[in-house]
């Protein structure tokens, strides 16, 4: 008899425990199906993102090449600049100097004379 009734609870709380887990298996298979749909759609729309994120690494590679030759443009002509104001710059001082031991030249004799 004690087995009996031991059967017999076993079966209430199995029933139990069953009844309680219906509403969870629906809820997870919903879940599931909203997961699979959102799987599907990420993968509908993959190949478009993927195509754009390619177009805009390509624009942003063209971009940094032009700002490269941009870059060396400028310092191109800032050689072309600095070269050009050295030389003529170093051919004054040199000019200026020559003309001012000339001027100490002809001082110092006019002095002498004196």
């Amino acid at each position: 008899m004690v087995w009996e009734i031991a059967l017999v609870i076993f079966l209430l709380v199995l029933s139990m425990l069953t009844l309680l887990t219906i509403p969870v298996v629906l809820q997870l298979r919903s879940t599931l199906s909203k997961i699979s749909s959102l799987v599907e759609g990420i993968n509908k729309n993959l190949p478009n993102i993927l195509n754009d994120v390619n177009q805009v690494t390509n624009q942003v590679a063209k971009a940094g090449w032009q700002i490269q030759n941009a870059v060396e443009d400028i310092v191109d002509i800032e050689r072309r600049i600095s070269h050009g104001i050295k030389r003529p710059a170093a051919e004054m001082a040199s000019s200026i100097g020559f003309l001012i031991k000339l001027i100490q030249t002809v001082l110092s004799l006019f002095s002498r004379k004196k």
